[in-house]
């Protein structure tokens, strides 16, 4: 199911999804493709910067938010996390805090990696369709800022092959 941005006149709230959904205006967290190519070249560059080559490498950052350089409510956060089948995955999320008086913050970017299971899964947030990405969840497509909730399931936890498909997010 592909799902259409909503569509907004000025002063009218809809009800879709169970979201209420804000004024056009007032909405903050719309993620472009641009921001998104932003995100994913941040996401990238801090993991560089921290010598994170392989899995091992993230586990050693569990439990840490790194922030994002001249960006100060962003940050990178890893953790475990709980996953299918009594198992844990290892999250790497692009995480932009709520800014007092604003509306707006969450996780446009999140990598979670389950070694038991053999599998990752990145998620994204962003207004437009991203080739390769289905819906996370068809009965909540949309988050309350209007951009689609998207994930691509990888059959690996092989960092190197993770890397190249963040990459790729940099030419969408």
């Amino acid at each position: 199911m592909i799902v259409s941005e909503p569509e907004f006149t000025k002063g009218e709230h809809r009800h879709e999804n169970r979201f209420l959904y804000p004024l056009i205006s007032e909405i903050k967290m719309i993620i472009t493709r641009d921001k998104l190519k932003e995100i994913a070249e941040t996401f990238l560059r801090i993991l560089e910067k921290e010598r994170v080559g392989a899995f091992s490498d993230i586990e050693r950052l569990a439990g840490q938010a790194i922030p994002v350089e001249g960006r100060e409510h962003d940050y990178l956060i890893t953790d475990w996390r709980p996953s299918n089948f009594g198992t844990r995955a290892l999250s790497v999320a692009y995480v932009i805090q709520h800014k007092p008086g604003e509306t707006g913050g969450g996780n446009p970017l999140d990598v979670r990696m389950n070694p038991s299971l053999a599998y990752s899964q990145i998620f994204l947030k962003c207004h437009e369709k991203i080739p390769g990405y289905g819906p996370f969840d068809i009965s909540f497509p949309l988050d309350p800022f209007g951009n689609l909730l998207q994930f691509k399931l990888l059959q690996t936890t092989d960092w190197k092959l993770i890397q190249e498909e963040v990459r790729r997010l940099q030419a969408v």
